[in-house]
């Protein structure tokens, strides 16, 4: 029928003419105007962190399990030996998984075995995050670990090449980062808000929504993420000069058009 045809044309007006004409009238009831902004500070990392992976694969899972329970006691022993206190190590629990990972092709459709999966998180901080001492010291523990059956941090069925957190720095306090990017959002969004306010000749009436956020950077894959999971940080870097640390501020301002527009 013609008349569908022109069906949107006229919603389109009769919804525009009264919104245009409560405009000039300064009558914008329930109009909303939305700013999203953010604000970075950048803190000097005080804790880096070396991600390994225990893994034992077996026809059946206590095999593997107790495989894996025999190499954590030569993490221990070999990190010891270096020098490492146990807080300065961490295990987590063990997790299974379908031998190959959990993508199987037409030629394998059962379980052929199970494997072991642990992580391991070796601490570096003070004195030994310095650039003299830091590479030759990963570069020790990475080799003698190797010696026992360790190896680089790794996600079964995730790409290995996305998988670049062997070696993540953090803050461990970050509270104070937090409490500055995030004063400094609200100072951006704030003014984002006058801003447009002024050139679209509005009148920001009152505050009625604010949404503050942290923003967990960098922006990782999501097996190194899946890596760093069990521990208590959130902000990381993959250098050791700087950690940086964002904040996001929403601000939604009810407002009238200005009298003189």
């Amino acid at each position: 029928m013609t008349w569908k045809r022109y069906l949107p044309a006229f919603l389109a007006i009769c919804f525009f003419l009264p919104v245009a004409a409560a405009a000039q009238n300064g009558n914008c009831a329930g109009a909303m105007l939305t700013v999203n902004r953010s604000a970075d500070v950048y803190a000097a990392p005080d804790l880096g962190i070396l991600n390994l992976s225990i893994r034992s694969s077996a026809p059946e899972a206590a095999v593997a399990l107790a495989e894996n329970e025999r190499k954590a006691g030569q993490v221990r022993s070999t990190l010891a030996a270096l020098g490492f206190a146990p807080g300065r190590l961490q295990i987590t629990p063990v997790a299974f998984s379908r031998l190959g990972g959990p993508y199987y092709g037409p030629n394998q459709p059962e379980i052929t075995g199970i494997e072991a999966i642990q992580f391991v998180h070796v601490f570096f901080s003070g004195a030994a995050l310095e650039e003299s001492q830091l590479n030759a010291k990963v570069a020790a523990v990475i080799d003698a670990l190797a010696k026992v059956g360790i190896a680089p941090a790794f996600v079964p069925g995730q790409p290995y090449r996305q998988q670049n957190g062997m070696l993540v720095f953090t803050v461990k306090t970050p509270q104070a980062f937090e409490r500055q990017a995030m004063a400094r959002a609200l100072a951006n969004a704030r003014q984002a808000a006058q801003d447009i306010a002024g050139q679209l000749h509005l009148r920001l009436i009152a505050l009625v929504r604010i949404n503050a956020n942290p923003v967990y950077n960098p922006p990782m894959p999501f097996a190194t993420a899946g890596i760093l999971h069990g521990l208590p940080y959130r902000f990381y870097a993959y250098g050791n000069t700087k950690v940086r640390i964002t904040a996001n501020v929403m601000l939604e301002y009810a407002y009238q058009m200005s009298p003189a527009h």
